[in-house]
């Protein structure tokens, strides 16, 4: 038999209810998935064959490096000693996994810079400068560890 008219309204009305309750309920998830918290490290585990431009003898090089990942204040490692040195001092990052930074990774890259403690930079001339490494993000929105072996440039010159 058919229902009334009064009761297929009021059927209509209340699957629409129901239908709006649901997508409450999934919007819902999607942003609470939208900003769970996610662990990212970085970490530079070594450099090898480190030089600057003036630099002959590699030996007395006391290289640290620094880098800024996302809103978080800038990294500056431990200063070590010599052109082929080991760091290994993971840096651990918890970031909410939203809209803005899943932006933030599939559109830039970390920078990080190499310097050379030792030298004297009131001189004119002492350049400290070693160069960068770019490392590329995008990849980490698909892999939860990506390892790189990435090349040290300062302009066009690989300095490690």
């Amino acid at each position: 038999m058919r229902r009334s008219l009064e009761e297929a309204v009021k059927f209509y009305y209340k699957t629409v209810k129901d239908l709006k309750k649901l997508e409450d309920r999934q919007i819902a998830m999607l942003e609470d998935a939208d900003s769970q918290a996610k662990v990212f490290v970085l970490n530079v585990k070594k450099a090898k064959g480190l030089r600057r431009e003036d630099l002959n003898d590699r030996k007395h090089m006391e290289p640290f490096y620094s880098f800024e990942f996302y809103q978080f204040d800038a990294y500056r490692s431990a200063t070590l000693t010599g052109s082929d040195v080991e760091w290994n001092y993971p840096q651990k990052y918890e970031v909410q996994y939203t809209k803005q930074f899943v932006e933030y990774l599939s559109r830039n890259e970390v920078q990080i810079h190499f310097c050379d403690e030792s030298v004297d930079i009131s001189n004119n001339k002492g350049r400290d400068y070693i160069g960068t490494a770019f490392v590329p993000l995008r990849q980490l929105l698909d892999m939860n560890e990506v390892n790189f072996t990435i090349d040290i440039k300062n302009g066009n010159i690989t300095r490690g």
